[in-house]
Formats: C-alpha cells, sequence, structure tokens
C-alpha cells in the first residue's frame, strides 16, 4: 500500500464563484492554489521528501509509492518524455565527476542532471531549492528562477514568430525557434562537412562518425548514439507501448 498522506480539505467554490485557497504549508509559509501542487511540493521539498511518507515520491506529478523500485517503474512509464530544463547550479570540481549514488562517471553537469533524475528520481537533488510556485509545487535554486517560470502559468506569450503562428515567454526562445527558419548552418562537420543549425545537432551528427553510444538501456544493456533513441527503445521494447506515428514526410526531413 502507498505511504500515508494528510487528508486535505477539498475546494469549496464561494457564491461568486471563486475557489478558496488550496492547502497550507506552516513550515514553508507557502499557500498553493490546489492540492496537486501541495502534493508534488511534498515529495521535492528537501524539508519534507526524506520523511518516510514521502520518500518515494514522484518528483513530477506528487504521487506516492510503497518503493524506490514503484517510483522508477512509475517515472519511466508515465513521465519517460519530461525532463527539466532547469538543471542546477555547476557542481563543485572538475568533470568527470563520479555519481554520489552509483558511482558512474558523468561528464558534465548537465549530464549528471540527466543521470539524476533518470536513474536516481527517488533521491533528493544537492541543490537547495527553496523558491517554491505556489500554482504547481515546483521548487527553484533562485527567485530569478522563479519569476521567470511563473510566466509559463498565466503570462501572455509577447514574443512572437514573424513566419509562423508560434509565441514564446521570453526572446531568446524566439531567438532559437528563428533559427529553424534560417537557411545559416554555422555548425560544419569536419569530417564530411556537412552543417547544421546548431551545436547540437553537430554533436549528434558526429557520433555517427566516431560510433560512440552513451546512451544505455538500464535494463538490457543496449547502447544509442542519441538519448531519444533509447528512450524510445524503453518504451516500445520493454514497456510495451505502440511506436509513436512518423509521418512519411518527418522520415525523408534531414536532420538538422
Amino acid at each position: 500500500m502507498p505511504p500515508h498522506i494528510p487528508p486535505v480539505a477539498s475546494e469549496k467554490t464561494e457564491p461568486d464563484g471563486e475557489q478558496e485557497p488550496g492547502p497550507y504549508c506552516a513550515e514553508c509559509d507557502v499557500q498553493f492554489v490546489s492540492a496537486e501542487a501541495w502534493k508534488r511540493h511534498l515529495v521535492t521539498s528537501a524539508k519534507h521528501a526524506p520523511l518516510n511518507d514521502y520518500k518515494h515520491g514522484c518528483r513530477a506529478c506528487g504521487s506516492i509509492f510503497a518503493s524506490a523500485e514503484e517510483l522508477r517503474l512509475h517515472h519511466r512509464s508515465e513521465h519517460a518524455r519530461h525532463r527539466p530544463k532547469n538543471y542546477g547550479k555547476k557542481r563543485e570540481g572538475a568533470w568527470p565527476a563520479a555519481c554520489e549514488h552509483c558511482n558512474e562517471d558523468i561528464p558534465n553537469a548537465r549530464e549528471y542532471w540527466t543521470h539524476f533524475r533518470r536513474v536516481h528520481p527517488d533521491k533528493t537533488y544537492p541543490i537547495q531549492k527553496n523558491y517554491i510556485c505556489d500554482i504547481c509545487g515546483k521548487s527553484f535554486r533562485g527567485n530569478a528562477f522563479l519569476v521567470y517560470h511563473k510566466r509559463t502559468h498565466f503570462e501572455e506569450r509577447a514574443y512572437k514568430c514573424l513566419q509562423c503562428p508560434k509565441a514564446f515567454h521570453n526572446r531568446t526562445n524566439l531567438q532559437m525557434h528563428e533559427k529553424t527558419h534560417s537557411d545559416v548552418r554555422p555548425y560544419p562537420c569536419s569530417v564530411c562537412f556537412k552543417a547544421f543549425k546548431c551545436k547540437g545537432a553537430l554533436d549528434r551528427h558526429f557520433r555517427s562518425h566516431t560510433g560512440v553510444k552513451p546512451y544505455e538501456c538500464e535494463v538490457c544493456g543496449k547502447a544509442f548514439g542519441q538519448s531519444n533513441s533509447r528512450k524510445l527503445h524503453v518504451r516500445t521494447v520493454h514497456l510495451k507501448q505502440p511506436a509513436p506515428y512518423v509521418s512519411r514526410a518527418r522520415k525523408r526531413r534531414p536532420l538538422d
């Protein structure tokens, strides 16, 4: 049976149609807008997560499980496509560094975050995040990150692309998107001289020349050159989920 979660009074609707505030966390002094945000806070906050009731909680949706294995299975099946963009401060010391939980060598800070969320979803990330979103319960290490995040909940997407209907919350994301409309490819491959629009695409392509496959399936050990290929392998082979539909036009589209 899953660990017990303290009961929360259901949200009531006032006569004028407005809802009463959601659950209140006295220890953190945060009034949440919903029970879902409060549950996610309990399993992500460093103050609450180490407790027995919450240490096997899903950081993505707030669900509680009886064991770390149940949590891992849930995370792989329900949140395989989700990956936090804010991966925390750079860890002290030189890279590569060994993971403190399994001693796997991690090449850099970004890969450390990815490894931590993929292999140790039941563990508390070592970076303290004391700025809590009252709308969804997520935590951040600084107020600037929290302010930036809260725009995604209710602010208008003011930065609009002039060439397509897409719009963004900030100028940086718009500028990155605009590259998809440009023919400029400033990142050439040193082996075959094929060029790409961004450095990440070049890095993925270059592994086709070196044969390096850094993404290994935790279940069967099969290795892949791209993280998305490994995710697709886990979902279709081990979780028995149907393969996503890919149009013929997308299959013929070159990688960039």
